[in-house]
């Protein structure tokens, strides 16, 4: 069974070796009979297609655009019963082609996946805080899921095909669209036992905003497609909520000057916008015993929900880390 890794690169000299390197380390369990590389280069203006080409990958060139468009060249140049999907800015640990090769072997299971490692001690704040706040601390060593984030993801090929790959319209949100359709069909692994280190995590508040902004674009774009789901409300009427009370808050309060009995409605819309992103937070079990650590995860959280309601408003560009 061959395994093809399909890696999406604009300018990624910076994280490329140790992405590659990785998949060079990989254990391999017996079921896999080879690896390929291949690294869709998007007209880098860096070193990337040379690097690609010293770890032995091939390299396909495309033009800039969409990162599914990048994927779904890669799938058609390869040669695997096995699709592995993995950003140019991942390091994968070396059991993740046996944990996850492991799952999607089994017939019900369609492709699999992992979690992100948590951030050194010495990250930024910002990606400290996002890591607790966004990824579910793992209770089992795996656990079935609806969708699987693609900066790491391994794939059946005749799954792939019939879902009809990753949808090119999409200028984001295409993973959980192409998770979607998969859970249709199948059973989708998120595995908590291998881990995969994303180099390209938000540093700053405002890596922060753009990145979680332009992640936005394609929110409602995917949900009218497949259909509104209930578990996808809450992404969805979260921002809007809490910007739209916040700026009517704002604003009431401005014009008690004025009219004296906004006053109290006003303040009321703004405590209501200020408690969304506290409420979240304590769901999540992020409790105020540290109250540096929690004020600092709330700020972070608002800044999320008013990034994506601007994200869907916006044409935002995609953001690198450099």
């Amino acid at each position: 069974m061959l395994v093809s890794f399909i890696i999406p690169a604009l300018n990624e000299e910076r994280h490329l070796a140790r992405c590659l390197g990785s998949i060079l380390a990989l254990e391999r369990p017996a079921e896999v009979t080879g690896v390929e590389i291949l690294v869709v280069d998007n007209q880098s203006k860096d070193r990337t297609s040379a690097i690609a080409q010293e770890f032995g990958a091939k390299v396909v060139t495309v033009p800039p655009g969409l990162v599914s468009r990048s994927r779904n060249a890669g799938v058609r140049a390869s040669g695997g019963r096995l699709l592995a999907f993995l950003d140019a800015d991942c390091e994968i640990s070396s059991d993740w082609l046996t944990r996850c090769a492991g799952h999607v072997i089994q017939s019900e299971v369609l492709a699999a996946g992992t979690g992100m490692a948590a951030p050194a001690p010495t990250a930024p704040w910002v990606e400290r805080c996002w890591y607790t706040i966004a990824y579910k601390r793992p209770v089992a060593e795996s656990e079935r899921v609806d969708w699987l984030m693609s900066f790491n993801l391994l794939v059946r090929r005749e799954a792939f095909v019939q879902v009809g790959g990753f949808d090119e319209s999409l200028v984001t949100c295409e993973d959980s669209d192409f998770g979607y359709k998969l859970a249709a069909r199948g059973r989708l692994i998120r595995d908590h036992v291998a881990r995969t280190v994303h180099h390209g995590e938000s540093k700053n508040l405002s890596q922060f905003f753009r990145r979680e902004a332009w992640r936005s674009r394609g929110n409602l774009p995917m949900a009218f497609r497949h259909g509104m789901m209930a578990r996808e409300l809450p992404s969805l009427l979260g921002p809007p909520a809490f910007v739209v009370a916040l700026l009517a808050g704002l604003t009431m309060m401005a014009l008690a000057f004025l009219w004296p009995t906004l006053a109290w409605t006003g303040v009321s819309l703004v405590v209501a916008a200020l408690l969304l992103p506290a409420t979240v937070l304590l769901g999540k079990r992020i409790y105020p015993t540290r109250p540096g650590m929690f004020f600092a995860s709330w700020v972070l959280f608002s800044v999320y929900l008013f990034a994506r309601f601007v994200g869907m408003f916006l044409p935002i560009g995609r953001v690198t880390d450099r």
